[in-house]
């Protein structure tokens, strides 16, 4: 991949974890059609050990060769994958008497749903994306990804305080998205997996669990095939091995919710456990190929 691509790294905000990752490829494609396939890590909002680098197998399984999945390899514009504020982690506490502010991770929502919609702006301020682009998240990251999509007057993309976005970081909303062993509701997600869930839950969304759900996927208080105009399809998968999220609940009551609102939906199962399928990379560049196969 060092090879093929220029690697970037961007910051669009003053802490350490607002940065944004691209690889463009050192000979841009021919295509008019090419796109920028962008990536949103998982670790439950709060896992310092997942990262922008995340992406990298999928990328390298993406720019290898054909044999990565039944589809063709998409044509693409660039790689993008994007960091953003994490909550607090009990298994990597920090200090934070000592640690700097731009250190420390307190994260809360929707500080990250606001970190995704401002790199996408700087995205497009940048290279000029457009909806050029597919927008794959992988657990919590798939949660983000439609998140996302949420408009700036909506409890998803305004602070805590009330605070509205500022006009630049609204980002133009992307052509597709994939959603890997997402999850899209959050109140009986919690609840129904037991205490590491609900403290996990908590530290994201507050303690207030009649709040929890306030800006889940699932309960997304537009519709998002009208919210969404440039939206062609969205692509679901999850593995029956995932002992981390129960992806077949979370995927069919997500399928349901988008046929209901209008929108192209199809579902791909992939193999292993919960975090397999970034590590390994072949099978989310097999999804991405299959997704943009469709559009």
């Amino acid at each position: 991949m060092s090879d093929s691509c220029v690697f970037t790294l961007h910051q669009y905000g003053e802490h350490e974890l607002q940065r944004l990752a691209t690889w463009e490829p050192r000979e841009p494609p021919s295509d008019p059609d090419a796109r920028w396939i962008i990536f949103i890590h998982g670790g439950a909002w709060r896992d310092p050990s997942n990262t922008y680098q995340d992406f990298a197998p999928t990328i390298d399984a993406l720019l290898s060769s054909p044999s990565s999945g039944s589809s063709p390899p998409p044509a693409v514009r660039g790689f993008a994958s994007l960091d953003y504020r994490l909550a607090p982690h009990p298994n990597h506490p920090q200090d934070p008497a000592t640690t700097p502010p731009h250190k420390l991770r307190r994260a809360a929502h929707p500080d990250p749903i606001r970190d995704v919609r401002a790199a996408l702006a700087l995205l497009d301020a940048k290279y000029g994306i457009g909806d050029r682009y597919v927008l794959a998240g992988h657990s919590v990251g798939a949660t983000l990804a439609f998140q996302a999509l949420a408009p700036p007057d909506t409890p998803a993309a305004t602070t805590r305080d009330g605070e509205e976005e500022k006009e630049e970081d609204v980002p133009p909303l992307p052509a597709a998205i994939l959603g890997v062993a997402g999850i899209y509701e959050f109140h009986d997600f919690a609840l129904r997996n037991g205490p590491a869930y609900v403290e996990m839950v908590e530290g994201a969304l507050g303690t207030d669990r009649s709040k929890w759900n306030d800006a889940a996927p699932l309960h997304f208080r537009g519709g998002y095939a009208a919210d969404w105009p440039c939206g062609r399809h969205v692509l679901l998968s999850y593995s029956p091995g995932d002992s981390l999220v129960d992806g077949a609940v979370e995927t069919n009551a997500m399928v349901d919710r988008l046929r209901k609102d209008g929108c192209a939906v199809s579902t791909t199962l992939i193999q292993g456990e919960h975090d397999f399928a970034w590590q390994d990379g072949k099978q989310i560049a097999s999804l991405v190929a299959e997704l943009c196969q469709k559009l």
